[in-house]
């Protein structure tokens, strides 16, 4: 009976807590009265108002530096609004506080984890030192949160993917991901990232059994990252936990109110500074007047600061690759070194863009110019070509590349008949003309094989 007034209380200060809470439009409109934010127009105006709500953030952070369970609901609403920077920096500091939370340990690997693909060699050094970082990190975390709870599911599944996907390990993920799937036994995820680790460490026979085991899934359960709880069943853990100076179940809840709402403003005010960020960025990106050099640099430093905030958006590493692309283009052609570091920047920018929209098609246009004509292995683009195609079945410039990708690795029938569609789908006389010239090449280079 105790417990179930307990647990009714906590419920009627859920919904109280809730109901009182100021709405984002509200708390966004207040921020700009006051920090004298009004209409932004010139670069000079995003930096200005930037500077402010940063400034701001800082403020309000300092104020709770000291309080863990601060920390701990600043970086769930990070976690919910994929600002994985920030979210990484308030799990770390919660951890002082509550060092034996397995859920933080994993939260923050986590953040470290996506935080390591916005650590592109950006400078063409050559270097991947800060991602290497993260991606320590991110394993040093899911290893603490295993040394607090050794069955913890979504640290195994976490430091299994980590081990086999980003660090090359297969050897090291097959253990975690095996004592994973003995819990969870209907993860086809899991069981294609397994039987790849045994493939690649030469046990054959678990690998064919496993792949034919997965084919019989049909559903795999909800993805590991992230955060489950509801916002309201956070702050009633989050009573339950209690904190240092409250005494009551009603200080608790005013208590857990108050940081909330500096939590949102925090959040909301971060997730504004990265959006500015990118508009600063794009203004550099359109500025025609400016020498191409400092046009695309400056495009490329604010889209990667945009970056820190939006780590989840496939547009921000596009804009990224088509930066390092071009730059790449714009070194002096001595520094042949330089010049591949900024394309592998690019390409591997395409590919975090794919990794979160994997048909999002300007991406997989992308990609495959830097194979085809950047790397000369069209062999390389023709998979992604042949996915745009089939989501944008009438786009004459991805089977223009397309046939030439066939046509440089001798699959003279498939350009010929690309060629065909091309003609027949074109409304442009001139590319039709052309991509019929083009044909007739390609037929002259397959009777010229075979002889």
């Amino acid at each position: 009976m105790k417990k179930l007034c307990t647990l009714l209380l906590s419920f009627v200060l859920i919904t109280t807590f809730v109901s009182c809470v100021k709405s984002n439009k509200t708390i966004i409109r207040l921020q700009h009265i006051e920090e004298n934010v009004s209409v932004l127009k010139t670069v000079a105006d995003y930096q200005n108002a930037i500077e402010k709500y940063e400034n701001r953030i800082n403020r309000i952070e300092s104020e709770n530096e000291n309080n863990g369970l601060w920390c701990k609901i600043l970086g769930t609403k990070f976690l919910d609004k994929k600002v994985y920077g920030k979210a990484l920096d308030c799990f770390s500091r919660a951890i002082e506080f509550y060092p034996d939370n397995q859920n933080l340990y994993y939260y923050r690997g986590v953040c470290a984890g996506y935080m390591s693909h916005t650590a592109l060699d950006y400078e063409a050094t050559g270097k991947k030192t800060k991602q290497m970082q993260y991606l320590k990190t991110a394993e040093e975390s899911y290893l603490n949160a295993l040394s607090i709870q050794p069955d913890h599911k979504r640290s195994l599944f976490a430091i299994g993917y980590l081990y086999a996907m980003e660090l090359g390990y297969p050897e090291k993920a097959i253990g975690y991901l095996e004592k994973y799937l003995a819990d969870v036994t209907d993860d086809k995820d899991a069981m294609l990232i397994l039987a790849s680790c045994y493939e690649q460490t030469f046990d054959s026979q678990r690998a064919a059994e496993l792949y034919e085991r997965s084919a019989s899934v049909t559903k795999t359960p909800e993805k590991k990252f992230g955060l489950k709880e509801s916002r309201e069943a956070r702050m009633v853990r989050y009573l339950e936990e209690g904190v240092s100076n409250p005494t009551t179940k009603e200080e608790y809840a005013a208590a857990i109110k108050q940081l909330d709402e500096k939590a949102t403003d925090v959040q909301l005010a971060a997730v504004q500074t990265g959006t500015w960020y990118k508009i600063i960025g794009t203004r550099y990106w359109d500025n025609k007047k400016l020498e191409k050099n400092e046009q695309y640099s400056e495009a490329l430093k604010y889209f990667r600061k945009s970056l820190e905030y939006d780590p989840d958006n496939e547009i921000l590493y596009y804009n990224v690759a088509i930066c390092t692309g071009i730059l790449s283009h714009l070194v002096d052609p001595s520094e042949t070194d330089k010049k591949m570091f900024y394309l592998k920047t690019c390409e591997e920018a395409y590919k975090n863009a794919l990794a979160i929209n994997p048909k999002y098609t300007r991406a997989l246009y992308g990609i495959a110019v830097v194979y085809d004509m950047e790397y000369s292995q069209p062999e390389m683009a023709i998979p992604h070509i042949e996915k745009l195609i089939t989501i944008e079945t009438k786009n004459i410039d991805a089977m223009v590349l397309l046939a030439q990708c066939y046509y440089e690795t001798l699959q003279f029938d498939r350009a010929i008949e690309l060629y065909d569609r091309i003609i027949e789908t074109s409304n442009i006389e001139k590319r039709k003309e052309l991509a019929q010239q083009t044909k007739e090449q390609v037929l002259r280079a397959k009777e010229e094989y075979s002889k």
